[in-house]
């Protein structure tokens, strides 16, 4: 009998151990099973109550097209949402999402079986996007917020519907030029013009003046950073071609007004400023990255630009 009580104490001890590097830190409360239904781009995805809030797994968010990193030796949890694609001229608009990769009815059960759960504080540092949010434990696995996905699109409370939905924004990029620039090395270019048009297909028109005296100049789109951003290069071992860019030492200042006196930008019709300038050097070849706008147009809003940059 002594021997079968010490047996069930040392068991009992060794459970409680267990536990608590399991849980990794005190219960600071409870997740509750809850009659509101959380869908992550149209597809539900198990959720719990969380003082009011709406809570979901995060190791569950693999199967809705996130990326979910843990890290041991750090002990951290980075997720990550697809930063959209690059579309062409003459391209039809697509972000590597379009088609989605789950069925729409399609329902995953919850490993978590119950009605309510211990929620145990972490030293796990998880992030979404480059933005770290608050996280828990609960039965060894991690929670978070639905708010947290904000980092990567829209999160709508429908109270009539009791439902609550992510629908994601893709950031997005348009490049301009895929082939070889072909130009006159003794030309003295001072200005060069790109537009762009949404055409009947739903494909997009790309014209403009002195395009080829760029090299390899793209367009981002960020949903996370709320801004238009113009990347393009310039011939370094050309030095007539675009020499007053180089030669105008204002703007390698990163100074957004005298920016805004050399650039006239227009989105959709509406005229936007510049709001920062930044350079960089590469090989044998350098050039800018002109940020302008700060909001976030999607691909689908999106119907014209027009970029004038004069010297």
């Amino acid at each position: 009998m002594k021997k079968l009580l010490g047996y069930m104490v040392l068991l009992l001890c060794f459970l409680l151990g267990g536990n608590k590097i399991y849980a990794n830190g005190a219960i600071i409360g409870k997740a509750v099973k809850t009659d509101i239904t959380a869908y992550i781009d149209g597809v539900l995805i198990p959720s719990y109550n969380i003082n009011g809030y709406t809570g979901i797994i995060a190791e569950d968010l693999e199967n809705y097209d996130f990326d979910v990193y843990y890290d041991a030796e750090n002990r951290k949890l980075d997720i990550y949402y697809g930063d959209g694609s690059y579309i062409s001229a003459n391209d039809m608009p697509f972000t590597e999402h379009t088609e989605k990769h789950m069925d729409k009815n399609h329902q995953i059960i919850s490993a978590l079986e119950g009605f309510a759960f211990p929620l145990y504080q972490t030293n796990i540092v998880t992030s979404v996007g480059d933005k770290v949010v608050p996280a828990y434990n609960i039965g060894g696995r991690t929670i978070i917020l639905m708010d947290a996905l904000k980092e990567y699109g829209t999160v709508t409370w429908y109270p009539e519907k009791r439902e609550i939905h992510f629908e994601p924004e893709f950031s997005w990029a348009m490049r301009f030029s895929d082939e070889e620039s072909i130009f006159d090395k003794n030309a003295q270019i001072h200005n060069f013009t790109i537009e762009v048009n949404r055409n009947e297909q739903g494909g997009f028109d790309i014209s403009g003046e002195n395009i080829q005296y760029l090299s390899d100049p793209i367009m981002e789109v960020s949903y996370r950073e709320k801004t238009f951003s113009l990347h393009f290069d310039l011939y370094m071992d050309d030095p007539k071609p675009m020499q007053n860019i180089h030669e105008v030492r204002t703007i390698l200042e990163e100074n957004a007004d005298i920016a805004n006196q050399h650039f006239d930008i227009f989105i959709n019709g509406e005229k936007v400023e510049v709001t920062s300038v930044e350079e960089f050097y590469g090989g044998n070849h350098g050039g800018y990255i002109i940020y302008f706008a700060d909001k976030f147009v999607s691909l689908e809003d999106f119907y014209s630009m027009k970029i004038v940059c004069k010297w």
